[in-house]
């Protein structure tokens, strides 16, 4: 990992942290309620606490990479997305529209806004370390560098949609400009990604236009149709959008994989041939 990225990180994973204790203790206070402890009882209590969450940073931090960032990445989106919505079934927050789940009409709409924020923050992170891999073996690539503008942009965007949420006034139009802003740049991404990626394998290639064409055929049944719901539209362009973005991601961290072994493998040759030199 590089420097840059250490802020976008430690951000996540206190954002992280600090939900999953919330979730754990209103766990308990559920399970034992009504339920106190004395001085000494909580002081071990606490301090067993600190131990094991410092236990969990380090193998955290030991064992980060851009596989887990992946991984995390896709854990937060789909359980704060689906947290949000289980949360907000009794407002019938279907009958509006996604952005709902964020706005002060809905239930813990914090949940909501902080998962878009925390994976704007971990596809920053991980946006910027595959790029940086990549770039030792593609340098002054421009194409790469502009994917990974874009995919920056798109980040940004993803985290914006999340500060401001979908209220009445300002918020409302600085919400629509930040989706409408993300919504744009995926949409460039698609099209062109097959130019702007090096050794874009065929399938990714199909991938790419198939989803490209559901998205402009789902939009057309939005509107002028009107056979979609905006609901309906924004989960469906989500969720293709999401799986494409992932697929993305996956391409180019085995690409900079492949691009890491292939460094090590001409290091292990070039030392064989000095040792060989040495030796004669």
């Amino acid at each position: 990992m590089y420097w840059r990225s250490m802020l976008t990180i430690i951000a996540s994973f206190v954002i992280i942290l600090a939900i999953g204790l919330l979730a754990f203790f209103w766990l308990l206070e559920t399970i034992f309620k009504g339920i106190s402890f004395d001085l000494w009882t909580a002081a071990f209590i606490f301090g067993l606490f600190i131990c094991i969450i410092n236990f969990l940073m380090f193998y955290a931090v030991a064992n980060l990479s851009a596989d887990s960032i992946f991984k995390l990445l896709i854990t937060v989106i789909i359980g704060g997305a689906l947290a949000s919505m289980i949360t907000n079934s009794n407002k019938r927050w279907w009958t509006y529209n996604v952005s709902f789940l964020g706005t002060a009409k809905a239930s813990n709409a914090w949940q909501f806004n902080l998962t878009l924020i925390v994976s704007a923050l971990l596809l920053l992170a991980l946006v910027d370390f595959l790029f940086s891999n990549l770039q030792t073996h593609f340098p002054n690539n421009r194409r790469l560098l502009i994917l990974r503008l874009l995919l920056t942009v798109f980040s940004l965007s993803l985290g914006a949609v999340g500060i401001f949420a979908n209220n009445a006034g300002l918020w409302h139009q600085l919400h629509t400009d930040a989706a409408t802003m993300m919504i744009r740049v995926l949409i460039i991404i698609i099209l062109t990604v097959n130019f702007l990626l090096p050794d874009s394998p065929p399938q990714f290639q199909q991938i790419s236009y198939v989803t490209a064409a559901v998205l402009i055929f789902s939009s057309l049944l939005f509107q002028p149709i009107g056979y979609l719901s905006l609901t309906a539209f924004e989960l469906i362009a989500f969720i293709l959008a999401f799986a494409w973005l992932l697929l993305l991601l996956q391409h180019l961290q085995t690409l900079a994989g492949k691009n890491v072994n292939h460094l090590k493998l001409e290091a292990i040759i070039i030392a064989d041939k000095n040792k060989k030199t040495s030796v004669h």
